[in-house]
């Protein structure tokens, strides 16, 4: 046939039919007079013939070639409907590609469970699924499954990629065929694109020389190769979704231009969401995604196979993800495109998988092949059968079996299975199968026949579908163990240093005493012993002179006890004796005074007359109490008392004494109780300087608001406990209450007023007071120690001044001050005060008090101002109630007062409204000037006389004017205008009448009006005046005032 042109469409090309070239030309023959349709013609075809020549066939002849098994499955039904010869090599069955198998012949997983290993995947953020697989030889492997769906036929089919165990090693296997079969397809592509131009130019010349029937065979050519192209575009998306479900990303880098361009799966494995908008990246910009320590190893290998050095470039390294963590990528790829001249690549190509789990795996496989070696413990490995896999070095060195002899073995030699205490494997794996896991002891049988304790821990494992693959058994030697296990039996229920029962076996053999005697109508006995004296003895001669004194006492009370009988030692110096079986009788006492004097003989373990006591407290089952703890509880209480009785004696159990114990402990648990529902409150007493009454502070006072009782003074609750432990709690909320009232005064810029509190005797002696007082100062940043003050009472500082003086300088060295509180109601002694690091001395309040009563109070008030200022200490006077206390403190040289002449305590918030309406008294104010002079001090003593003379007048007690006459003199060489001064003399002529009427009237209760008041009026007038001259002398205060 010849066309129109003269030529043959056959000869057009072998591959494109005539009528199809024909119908192509024909569609473009409106653009034939114009260069413009030519040339799209001719891109059109060239375009049309490279998809057609190959790619049709190219994904088919992949998978069939494939080194990783792949399968297409009907999701509808679960016929595998196709399978490469990789997928039938693997599992064994011929037929698997004929569509003849379903995918349940192989799964074993039930649909329950594979929708379980679905979701699990989900969570996981798995691509791919584990499911145990058949072969045809019946062998259960674990498969990774990769599927994607694809659309072929008109149905949607499901494609699967099928990794055993080792699919990386698969997978770059199958990738570098993929390439090298991507490189036949380019040159082959590239001959028949050629050919193709060529039958192009032959159509296009025929079409100049007659157009119809060329543009309808193009026409043809056309619509059969667009057909062809939309099978290609499939069969893409179809490799596209084997990438995808593979975890594949692939990459090109154009070398000469630079010019990296990545697989949209390969931005996602670097976590962008979506491409870029400038998908293209240079090698810099790669770079500097790549982890530091990882670039130079990758640029050395990417140099040796750019050289020709490798046959590809196989890479794992780590890339910056988007969201900053650092991913693991493992690369293959190669060069696929040279100069033809000079040989230099030209162009490389390669696919990335992101391995980051598979690394993760391998560390945690190398760590634990690294613990699995270097154990402590035995390790043992089975199949599932019992047969010997693994054992690490442990496991050679606590058998004695070489490694040799026991791999492979399903006889498990060590096993003392004929020892009661050692499970048998058959029992042992059916609890196995139950329960999952078994720890236990079990004795193990060394290979030389001797028998080892061990802790034992065996484990299954299961694969994904639940069934048996391994069992993990490990153990350790507990040989030292149990022979120190036997050692401590002994020492737990036995005093080490004398061999006695110790408290713990002590409980039991009282125990089984009381319940002899409840059955048999009997009594017990317990008796509590303490050494006198034994602390003394081994502070002198040391420990090793006092272990062998215990020694000797506790064999001569051994001695002195009855056959039947215990002795125990509970304590450094402390035994007990329970001495069980007793009738009604007083033959226990017997006893009692044996053990009693066997402690006061000489003792061999000393030299010299050195003597040792016991004191004993008894008490007595059924009479004193029904169990163990009471009658300990008992006995204790008794002991103690004959500690108190003078030692060296024993004493019965009083149960009033117990009585008193329970109560203390209710007053305890009460005070505890209020503490933590915040029943306590500080009230303020202020104190104030006296010469000018500015106020100084004030003194923190503890009240108790008692749900039961109301307001209760530290009087009424305090003395009860205060040798308790209770009273450290106590003084420590106080002391953060302080605290904090210091930091709300500094917060509120307040005055710096100083805040002193309470700190009894047992707070002290706590050794942890200074570290309590410190770690609570830190705790209130805002408050000055300076302004806090720790008044202690004077006897404090006499049970122990060398302690009391290195605590006392802790807390100055912290800034905070220290008084001496109640000073002169002790026994005073220069050298205590003198010695503790004191701010202030206060003079107890009944010595104030009682200023007109008792004569001596004013000599000890005297005394005690000396003593304070010769001390450079601030001197404080409580008992301040009224003005005249005041003044007399006032004028004798005190510095501050305090009471309730002043202020009684008051609620913290009352403190500032009482503070601004404060006024000093006017006598302070008046006798100011004359503080501490030696005439307003006789002045002091003259008043003082007075009053107490007058108040014996009035109770018809007789009267010595002498005292009055030696104290007016005393004021008369002291006075500003000496002896003879009018109002000395006139002082001096109403004491002589005062004399004369006494003198004649003796008995001063003769007369309802005794005669003696006139005169003694006439005295007290001339006293009064004296204090009047003396403070007339000051005319500016006087202004002032």
């Amino acid at each position: 046939m010849t066309s129109l042109l003269g030529l043959d469409p056959r000869n057009l090309s072998g591959n494109l039919p005539e009528r199809r070239v024909v119908w192509a030309l024909t569609a473009l023959a409106q653009d034939f007079g114009s260069p413009r349709g030519w040339r799209r013609a001719l891109a059109l075809l060239v375009a049309l013939t490279l998809a057609t020549s190959a790619s049709a066939r190219l994904l088919p002849e992949a998978l069939q070639q494939h080194a990783v098994p792949a399968w297409v499955i009907d999701p509808q039904d679960g016929t595998i409907v196709d399978a490469n010869t990789a997928a039938v090599a693997f599992y064994g069955y011929p037929d698997l590609a004929s569509g003849r198998l379903h995918i349940t012949q192989i799964n074993q997983l039930s649909q329950a469970e594979i929708r379980a290993e679905i979701e699990r995947a989900r969570r996981e953020g798995r691509g791919y699924y584990l499911f145990p697989h058949r072969l045809a030889d019946g062998r259960i492997v674990t498969v990774e499954v990769h599927s994607s769906p694809f659309e072929a036929e008109g149905r949607t089919l499901l494609l699967s990629l099928l990794l055993p165990e080792s699919r990386s090693l698969a997978l770059q296997q199958e990738l570098q065929r993929y390439q090298n079969r991507l490189e036949a397809l380019v040159a082959q592509r590239t001959q028949q694109a050629l050919g193709a131009l060529q039958t192009l130019n032959r159509v296009l010349v025929a079409a100049l020389a007659g157009a119809g029937i060329a543009l309808a065979v193009v026409w043809a050519m056309m619509l059969r190769l667009r057909r062809s192209l939309r099978r290609e575009r499939t069969l893409a998306n179809r490799l596209d979704d084997v990438l995808l479900g593979a975890q594949l990303g692939y990459g090109e880098w154009d070398l000469e231009r630079d010019r990296i361009t990545l697989h949209p799966r390969l931005w996602q494995l670097l976590g962008e969401a979506s491409i870029p908008a400038e998908a293209g990246l240079t090698s810099a910009q790669l770079a500097a995604r790549l982890h530091p320590e990882d670039e130079p190893t990758l640029r050395a290998t990417l140099i040796a196979h750019l050289k020709g050095q490798t046959q590809a470039a196989d890479m794992r390294f780590r890339a910056r993800h988007a969201a900053g963590h650092w991913v693991w990528l493992q690369a293959w790829g190669r060069v696929v495109a040279r100069d033809p001249q000079s040989g230099r690549a030209r162009q490389l190509a390669g696919v990335v998988r992101d391995v980051s789990h598979e690394v993760a795996l391998e560390q945690s496989r190398a760590i634990a092949l690294s613990v699995f070696q270097d154990a402590g413990e035995a390790i043992v490995v089975t199949d599932e059968h019992g047969v010997v896999l693994e054992i690490n070095d442990a496991m050679v060195q606590l058998s004695g079996y070489a490694r040799e002899e026991l791999l492979g073995q399903a006889r498990l030699p060590w096993r003392a299975e004929q020892h009661h205490a050692t499970p048998s494997w058959t029992r042992l794996r059916r609890r196995l199968l139950r329960e999952g896991r078994w720890r236990g002891e079990a004795w193990w049988r060394h290979r030389d026949g001797r028998l080892i304790p061990v802790i034992e821990t065996v484990s299954v494992v299961r694969d994904g579908g639940g069934r048996v693959m391994r069992y993990v058994a490990l153990a350790q030697d507990i040989s030292a163990l149990k022979a120190q296990q036997q050692a401590l039996e002994h020492q737990a229920f036995h005093d080490v240093l004398t061999g006695l029962p110790n408290r713990a076996l002590l409980a039991d053999r009282l125990a089984l005493a009381i319940a002899s005697a409840h059955r048999h109508q009997r009594r017990v006995a317990v008796a509590y012993l303490d050494l006198d004296g034994f602390k003394h003895i081994n502070d002198r001669h040391g420990h090793m002179v006092g272990d062998a004194v215990l020694r000797e006492i506790a064999l001569r009370l051994q001695r002195a006890l009855r056959e039947g009988d215990t002795l125990a030692r509970v304590g450094g110096d402390e035994f007990v004796a329970v001495l069980a079986d007793l009738d009604d009788g007083p033959g226990w006492q017997a006893v009692i005074e044996r053990l009693l004097n066997a402690c006061t003989q000489p003792l061999s373990s000393l030299s010299g007359a050195t003597q040792l006591t016991t004191s004993i407290g008894v008490t007595l089952y059924p009479d004193d109490g029904a169990d163990a703890e009471v009658l300990l509880r008992h006995a204790d209480q008794a002991l103690y008392r004959a500690k108190r009785e003078g030692k060296n004696r024993w004493v019965l159990f009083d149960p009033a004494e117990d009585r008193e114990a329970v109560a203390h402990a209710e007053r305890v648990a009460d005070l505890r109780r209020g503490l933590a529902a915040g029943e306590f409150a500080l009230h303020l007493q202020p104190r104030v300087r006296l010469s000018d009454g500015a106020v100084l502070g004030a003194e923190a006072l503890l009240r108790w608001r008692h749900p039961r009782d109301g307001w209760r003074l530290p009087g009424s609750f305090l003395p009860a406990i205060e040798h308790d432990d209770v009273m450290i709690e106590l003084g420590q909320w106080v002391l953060n209450e302080a605290l904090a009232i210091l930091e709300d005064w500094q917060r509120r810029q307040r005055p710096p007023w100083q805040l002193s509190i309470n700190v009894a005797a047992r707070q002290l002696r706590d050794p942890a007071f200074a570290d309590r007082l410190e770690q609570a100062l830190q705790q209130h940043p805002g408050a000055d120690p300076r302004q806090l003050e720790l008044e202690i009472v004077e006897t404090s500082a006499l049970e122990g001044v060398e302690a009391l003086q290195r605590l006392l300088a802790r807390c100055r060295a912290l800034g905070v001050g220290v008084a001496i509180d109640d000073f002169g109601t002790g026994y005073s002694s220069l050298a205590y005060l003198k010695r503790l690091p004191a701010t202030v001395v206060k003079i107890d309040q009944s010595f104030v008090r009682d200023l007109f009563d008792e004569p001596s109070d004013l000599r000890i008030v005297e005394g005690i101002v000396a003593l304070g200022h010769a001390f450079g200490l601030q001197v404080v006077g409580e008992g301040v109630e009224t003005a005249q206390h005041g003044a007399l403190l006032l004028r004798l040289g005190a510095d501050v007062g305090q009471g309730w002449g002043i202020a009684k305590p008051m609620p913290v918030h009352d403190w500032p409204a009482w503070v601004a309406s404060w006024q000093p008294p006017r006598e302070w104010l008046r006798w100011a000037p004359w503080a501490r002079t030696p005439s307003a001090r006789a002045l002091v003593r003259l008043e003082v006389l007075s009053q107490v003379g007058h108040n014996r007048l009035l109770e018809g007690e007789p009267l010595d004017p002498s005292l009055l006459e030696t104290a007016l003199q005393e004021l008369a060489a002291a006075w500003p205008g000496g002896v003879n001064d009018p109002v000395v003399a006139s002082a001096r002529a109403a004491l002589d009448h005062v004399k004369t009427t006494l003198a004649t009237h003796a008995n001063v209760r003769e007369t309802h009006a005794p005669p003696w008041q006139a005169a003694w009026q006439q005295w007290q007038q001339a006293v009064e005046g004296l204090g009047q001259s003396l403070t007339d002398r000051s005319p500016h205060l006087l202004q002032k005032v």
